[in-house]
């Protein structure tokens, strides 16, 4: 799980519970890229085709909101300076805080990643009971590099090109060079997630491509949910 904090360039990796994926009715699948590989484009194409999608760097962005559950537990245990004057968490020094300190890294999990967990479940199983849907998307970053890959039966990972990474995080992040060199070589390689992909969209291609590509994974993955809601083993996709 990735908080992107929000004015830094830090990002903190929170291990958090599994999903129950043995006992899901509806065929869950992870959702999962490389940076400015275009993850968010590809979960939107999902959403336009009707797909339920849970993101959960927005469930943790709104647990350090104002009014969010996590508010509370972080500034008893943190202190009052990281709370902002909307009531929320300041992530750029929470960052700060946690991110050279593994024991203090461990304070924030075990505060925030019950509560994302509960909250993850709590919208699989809403969307399960309304008994319209046969699939649910997870949208997260580092499901690969957390192992959090295995808590889902299918895992799509969105990818690109090195240059076509490099060249959106300089146009849209308004990074430098180096900068935007060294946020590539820090990721783990694009080929290690491929690896233990299912599906993989490749997002280097024109737009309309890319539609085509997720329209394709879309009917896969119906494809997938049947097999699963009559209890049938899910075949190799790769």
């Amino acid at each position: 799980m990735l908080i992107d904090v929000l004015g830094t360039s830090r990002e903190i990796i929170l291990k958090l519970d599994p999903l129950d994926k043995e006992h899901s009715p509806l065929l869950l699948v992870g959702l999962t890229g490389g940076i400015a590989c275009g993850k968010t484009s590809v979960s939107g194409m999902l959403r336009e085709l009707g797909t339920p999608i849970i993101d959960a760097d927005e469930l943790v962005h709104l647990a350090l909101s104002a009014r969010g559950a996590a508010v509370e537990p972080i500034v008893k245990h943190f202190g009052s300076e990281l709370k902002q004057e909307d009531g929320g968490i300041d992530r750029a020094a929470l960052a700060d805080r946690v991110f050279d300190d593994e024991d203090e890294r461990r304070a924030l999990e075990s505060i925030v990643h019950p509560m994302v967990t509960a909250e993850s479940r709590r919208r699989i199983e809403e969307i399960a009971r309304e008994g319209a849907y046969e699939f649910v998307v997870y949208d997260a970053a580092l499901l690969v590099e957390t192992g959090r890959h295995d808590d889902f039966h299918r895992l799509i990972v969105v990818t690109t090109t090195t240059e076509i990474q490099f060249q959106r995080l300089v146009e849209r992040s308004g990074l430098g060079a180096d900068e935007a060199g060294a946020r590539i070589r820090a990721q783990m390689p694009l080929a290690e997630k491929e690896s233990v992909a299912d599906y993989v969209i490749d997002n280097s291609r024109s737009w309309r491509e890319t539609r085509e590509q997720v329209a394709d994974l879309h009917q896969r993955l119906l494809e997938d949910a049947a097999l699963h809601a009559a209890g049938r083993p899910l075949p190799p996709r790769r």
